[in-house]
């Protein structure tokens, strides 16, 4: 799998999960198991707004063919998804959340795998885009 496919599988993971925290936080937490307060809605859906920031910036640069800037989103992306997965599983751990809350966890660390493979595997002048 070369790292355009990753970046527009990437893309649009954020781009629904963006979309859903923005429009219907409170609706999307309650199928995690989550209440939340107004407080909480608003951080929710400044949440939602970075991940389609990330969306954005993966779709328009994975058409790059810079090699360095590319380098640096797998890096990037990389370590933002396995700390993404380390937070969910200490919370998860910790009592919060339910079930699907794994598959998050879960997608987190196979994205993060993928973007770090690309990384390990590639030539450092030439990255598979």
């Amino acid at each position: 799998m070369n790292l355009k496919l990753l970046m527009s599988i990437k893309s649009v993971i954020c781009w629904v999960y963006g979309l859903a925290f923005l429009i219907i936080p409170v609706q999307i937490l309650s199928i995690y198991g989550a209440t939340i307060s107004q407080d909480g809605e608003m951080t929710v859906r400044l949440f939602g707004a970075s991940f389609v920031l990330l969306a954005m910036w993966l779709g328009l640069e994975r058409d790059t063919s810079e090699v360095s800037s590319m380098r640096a989103v797998a890096i990037s992306v990389a370590v933002g998804d396995l700390l993404g997965c380390a937070i969910m599983v200490y919370y998860l751990l910790t009592g919060t959340g339910n079930i699907l809350g794994w598959f998050n966890a879960l997608l987190y660390l196979l994205l993060a795998i993928g973007f770090g493979y690309t990384l390990v595997t590639e030539p450092k002048g030439k990255l598979a885009i």
